[in-house]
């Protein structure tokens, strides 16, 4: 059979030969890329404060994490969270920065937004007990694409000290 195809191919002209080369070679190219590049993930979720893993001594601290997407603007209405597996409210600040602008009568500050792929979750936490606490945050795309991320904390928070006083 392989003396067939060989036949076969050397009766072709050279033009033909290169289109089938060439068409053998896009086709491993497309069945080598294709896979790795339908396996990344297209909102990345990373950056959580505290750190994951972190022990910390404040009870009440700020909790978020850092969320981009590679292929579409992000949906702040997507947005939910949960602290140790209860539903807390979180909020999707898009990447942006300050501005001021003087009026000449006076100095105003203002938001301007630099992306719609990028941004920052922090969610509503409540004072936490000493121990391990459980952080998880769900957003998703305008084109439907979700991801969820989870942290986890330790508090240990420091010994509270109240002063005697000895009168003598």
């Amino acid at each position: 059979m392989t003396d067939k195809i060989k036949q076969a191919y050397l009766a072709q002209s050279l033009k033909k030969r290169f289109i089938i080369i060439m068409s053998i070679i896009i086709l491993a190219f497309v069945v080598v890329i294709t896979p790795a590049y339908g396996t990344d993930p297209v909102i990345i979720l990373s950056g959580w404060t505290p750190a994951s893993s972190a022990t910390i001594t404040l009870t009440k601290p700020a909790v978020s994490v850092n969320v981009v997407s590679t292929t579409s603007d992000l949906k702040p209405s997507s947005v939910t969270a949960k602290i140790d597996g209860n539903a807390a409210a979180a909020t999707l600040t898009l990447k942006g920065h300050m501005q001021e602008w003087d009026d000449g009568e006076q100095l105003q500050y203002y938001w301007v937004q630099d992306s719609k792929r990028e941004g920052t979750i922090s969610i509503d936490s409540p004072e936490f007990a000493e121990g391990t606490h459980n952080a998880e945050v769900t957003i998703a795309d305008m084109v439907g694409n979700s991801q969820t991320s989870t942290s986890s904390f330790t508090v240990d928070a420091p010994p509270t000290f109240t002063p005697t006083f000895a009168c003598g």
